[in-house]
């Protein structure tokens, strides 16, 4: 993502000592701020900060009611000055963070390391997600009961628990899907050159994706022409965008929580977690994306930077491409046109996904995609439930979850409070106002499309008519969604151990993004022989083995 400008503000001689602070004594500088006010920390990334800003201004309106007042003290660029900030422990002077990819589970794992007196550094969300849904909702209109933990993804919250004792610490603050999109222009003026019968649709498995990417690229005549997709070789996007979403639709939620344990279905603990038909299925789409002798990308994307990718796609070089929530900011001025018609759409699902239910999809590959297409069509609510999945009910809602399974970066960008804040009461109640509908039209209207993580029908929202349809339909996908794909660090094996969903250098992108790829199978292999090597280090790091 883009970074912004640095604000260092009256905490700078405090983020320079960071947690040597709170060892020695010392006091951090004071804010000066009214007794009451919330003091908010935010980081101005891929979605600004502007929304912190105005969430502060609306919650103010409100102080006559409330009785608190907020006040962002602190905005930085740099998400290591947000983690000093914390860890000064009683010593912070902020009450509310908006980060990315803080290690909430570590501090968590700590307990009071650094806020003596206290269980836990954070506060828990208990009582935020127990509090009833703002009645403004019309899902809370028609259900009363309704409480903010019902209106928020429950695969993210499930991410976001503590398992010794079921309580959340932390919220999403942003949707941050990551995935798929296309340029509609592109299509359109495609689809106009074709008959009826020819023209392109949406795929909805992978085997139909590269059936339009061939089609696409037979069609090229010139260099004017588009190809199927664009990337940006030089940031591996695809990975996070691409590859992690493959694997959980495969995989599901059961075998990515086991995973992420570095366990296998029987709860041992061993390498082999990376030698499983999920991520074999994943890491084929992959090859047979990025493979240059499949010509799906023009050869120069290989060493492109991914901002030179994004104006190719815009510019209508290209039909698809994998990004995240963050694109509209980093092109905005193209949106202040209505020049471009840049959406998202559901990640195709896996193809190989019909291997799990032989006794279901039957016949040829192509024969067992077509079943596929019949099925995801069924779920989609485009079409009559075929006979073949008549009695295989747990078929159709492992297929329901693939089909609505994203990766997003919404689980890393978490908003949470110190347990040691002075304005415990009125930091909760900010963040009780951040998820009501007024706090979430602020968040859509200054984050460029974002909300809360929230599962509520967006379209409900004033501003909602306003937006692009780079956000409606990128929202539309989000609100869909069952499986988040997301890693949060939870586990002492990710944060001490260094298990990850794939290795730097040597990722999924960054190997088949070349002229002669090896095989998924031999990507396997060498994978599984590396963590093998590791593994009793990886566990003892975790403190798992002695």
């Amino acid at each position: 993502m883009k970074k912004g400008f640095v604000k260092v503000g009256a905490l700078l001689f405090a983020l320079t000592l960071g947690t040597g602070l709170a060892g020695c004594g010392l006091k951090a500088p004071e804010v000066k701020v009214e007794k009451g006010t919330v003091r908010i920390a935010v980081l101005d990334r891929g979605y600004g900060k502007q929304f912190a800003y105005d969430l502060a201004e609306a919650f103010n309106a409100k102080s006559g009611e409330t009785g608190f007042k907020a006040e962002v003290t602190f905005d930085t660029t740099d998400t290591a000055a947000i983690k000093n900030m914390m860890e000064m422990g009683i010593d912070n002077e902020c009450d509310v963070f908006f980060s990315e990819s803080s290690p909430i589970f570590e501090w968590l794992a700590r307990k009071s390391t650094f806020v003596p007196g206290y269980d836990y550094a954070l506060a828990d969300m208990e009582d935020i997600l127990d509090a009833p849904a703002d009645p403004a909702y019309k899902e809370a209109q028609e259900n009363p009961e309704l409480t903010n933990r019902d209106i928020i993804n429950a695969s993210v919250l499930q991410q976001l628990t503590l398992d010794e004792n079921g309580k959340v610490y932390a919220l999403p603050w942003t949707t941050d899907i990551t995935g798929i999109y296309y340029n509609h222009t592109v299509l359109t003026e495609i689809n106009a050159k074709l008959s009826d019968a020819e023209k392109i649709e949406l795929p909805k498995t992978t085997t139909e994706m590269f059936a339009v990417m061939d089609k696409v690229k037979a069609l090229r005549s010139s260099e004017d022409d588009p190809y199927p997709f664009t990337f940006g070789n030089q940031h591996n996007y695809l990975d996070n965008c691409a590859f992690t979403t493959w694997w959980g639709q495969y995989a599901g939620q059961e075998e990515l929580n086991n995973f992420r344990q570095g366990k296998n279905a029987a709860g041992e603990y061993t390498p082999e977690i990376v030698n499983t038909d999920s991520r074999r299925a994943a890491l084929d789409v992959m090859r047979t994306l990025l493979n240059q002798a499949n010509g799906y990308a023009a050869i120069g994307d290989y060493d492109l930077h991914v901002f030179m990718s994004q104006d190719q796609f815009f510019e209508g070089d290209a039909l698809f491409h994998f990004n995240g929530g963050w694109l509209e900011r980093e092109q905005s001025e193209k949106f202040e046109t209505d020049e471009y018609d840049v959406r998202s759409f559901k990640m195709p699902v896996v193809s190989a996904i019909v291997d799990k239910w032989p006794e279901v999809f039957t016949g040829s590959a192509a024969e067992k995609d077509v079943q596929l297409r019949q099925a995801l069509d069924y779920i989609d609510g485009d079409g009559d439930k075929p006979s073949f999945l008549e009695g295989h009910d747990d078929v159709v809602e492992s297929l329901r979850q693939a089909r609505n399974t994203i990766s997003s970066k919404g689980v890393h960008m978490n908003t949470f409070i110190p347990a040691c804040s002075e304005n415990l009461e009125g930091a909760k109640e900010f963040l009780k106002f951040m998820l009501t509908k007024e706090g979430q039209e602020i968040m859509m209207q200054t984050s460029w499309g974002n909300l809360c993580g929230l599962t509520i029908d967006p379209t409900q929202l004033d501003c909602y008519a306003g937006a692009t349809e780079t956000q409606k339909t990128r929202l539309d996908v989000y609100c869909d969604s069952e499986v988040v794909v997301g890693f949060a660090k939870k586990y002492a094996i990710e944060y001490l151990g260094g298990l990850v969903p794939y290795r730097d250098g040597v990722s999924p992108q960054k190997t088949f993004a070349v002229a002669s790829p090896m095989t998924a199978e031999d990507y396997v292999k060498e994978e599984l022989a590396d963590y093998t090597t590791r593994w009793d280090s990886i566990l003892k790091q975790a403190g798992i083995k002695k």
